[in-house]
């Protein structure tokens, strides 16, 4: 597996310095190039450096840099037009292997740089399978006698976050959350051991969503919905299941707040969830009619997720 150090250099002055990464200097002696620091860090695990530049900073830097650290030069344009932005994010792309790990250095990113890098940096994790290790910002003041670098890799992380729970909440499907949770939990495991249970009733709450959802999704939803026109005892025994469950005028059957029961004298009429003012505990028939009702404690608090763009199971809920 290839690992990859991609950098931006620039055209600027280098003042020589050192920069602590992970609690300790680089390199040994200092260097006016943010590009041999990081090298340093990492050679010996057999990571190698790639960095973009201009023409203008080969001109300046390339043979300079060369002298100090083995690295291959990437070319890319100025940046000044929407066309080079994209030639920008396609040499991005094209220096990374199918399946690499990858630092991303943002130090000497000029303008929108940073930006095409992140935008690349999520493009290659779908599309090449590249594993984003860190995202790196080297920051210097002439004031001090050090440099650090930061890690930016946690805003990465947010917009992962940001797009599993998007998933969720549009689609009903929580795969990628579940996957993000169990990977905080295995972190928390490995630091705290076995007491390491915050994140176990979130893992288990999720399962127990997705799992209603899929079963509103498939066929057994409906096969549930219908006993429950059978079961002994039912207050919807001997109706159809073909019927629909909403008496004319009644809300619309998208306010999905409304679970239907029937009334003892006249058409089914819609009774409010638990919590609500003066109503009663769903009954287990209702369970069957609506699984989704019971996801919780009342109803999902987010309008997108209670309706989650799925419908009604067949036969259950009309045409």
């Amino acid at each position: 597996m290839s690992k990859v150090i991609l950098s931006f250099l620039g055209t600027g002055n280098y003042t020589p310095t050192q920069y602590w990464l992970d609690g300790k200097p680089y390199p040994d002696l200092s260097t006016p190039y943010i590009q041999e620091a990081l090298l340093k860090r990492y050679e010996e695990e057999g990571w190698v450096l790639k960095v973009l530049m201009t023409k203008e900073a080969e001109e300046r830097h390339k043979e300079a840099l060369a002298e100090r650290v083995k690295y291959e030069a990437v070319r890319i344009p100025a940046g000044h037009t929407e066309g080079e932005l994209w030639q920008i994010f396609n040499a991005i792309v094209d220096s990374i292997p199918e399946g690499a790990e990858l630092i991303m250095d943002i130090s000497h990113g000029f303008r929108s740089q940073p930006i095409l890098a992140l935008a690349a940096v999520q493009f290659l994790q779908v599309v090449k399978g590249v594993r984003v290790r860190r995202i790196l910002y080297g920051f210097y003041e002439p004031t001090k006698p050090k440099g650090n670098f930061f890690d930016l890799t946690g805003f990465l992380d947010l917009m992962e976050w940001t797009q599993a729970t998007h998933d969720l909440l549009e689609h009903g499907e929580g795969l990628r959350l579940r996957k993000l949770l169990r990977e905080i939990h295995s972190h928390s495991y490995q630091v705290e051991g076995p007491k390491a249970k915050k994140l176990t009733s979130v893992g288990e709450a999720l399962d127990n969503v997705e799992d209603a959802l899929d079963l509103l999704r498939s066929g057994r939803g409906a096969v549930l919905s219908s006993k429950a026109f059978k079961a002994p005892g039912s207050r919807l025994r001997g109706r159809s299941p073909t019927a629909p469950l909403y008496a004319p005028g009644s809300p619309a059957r998208e306010d999905t707040r409304k679970v239907p029961v029937p009334s003892r004298k006249g058409p089914l009429q819609p009774r409010r969830h638990k919590g609500s003012r003066g109503d009663a505990p769903p009954s287990p028939s209702d369970q069957a009619i609506c699984p989704s009702h019971h996801l919780g404690t009342g109803a999902p608090r987010n309008p997108r997720l209670r309706a989650a763009k799925l419908g009604p199971p067949r036969g259950t809920w009309g045409s």
